[in-house]
């Protein structure tokens, strides 16, 4: 199973379970985001008994993105029991 594509609900529906939540906020424009993209969901494959692991595209979900308690420009971080991935949104060259 690959990473599951969040929108609020389903998020906050996660978080009140019994089992870790990993996230990555990613863009669709974002080539980093992209790179990260296979790997992240083999990690959801390796883990999946006992990790959720998700993916909140910051476009169509910008105000779960922009929530008071996620700093999206600081990564990664351990909020309770969500652990986030960001991916830099900078200058990609």
């Amino acid at each position: 199973m690959s990473a599951v594509n969040m929108d609020q609900k389903l998020f906050t529906g996660l978080l009140a379970g019994d089992r870790p939540v990993l996230v990555d906020f990613w863009a669709p424009w974002c080539g980093y985001c992209r790179r990260i993209s296979a790997p992240y969901d083999r990690i959801a494959e390796e883990h999946q008994d006992h990790l959720v692991v998700g993916k909140v595209n910051v476009d169509e979900e910008a105000q779960l993105a922009q929530a008071e308690q996620f700093d999206v420009d600081i990564a990664p971080m351990n909020l309770q029991n969500v652990f986030v991935a960001l991916c830099g949104h900078g200058d990609e060259g």
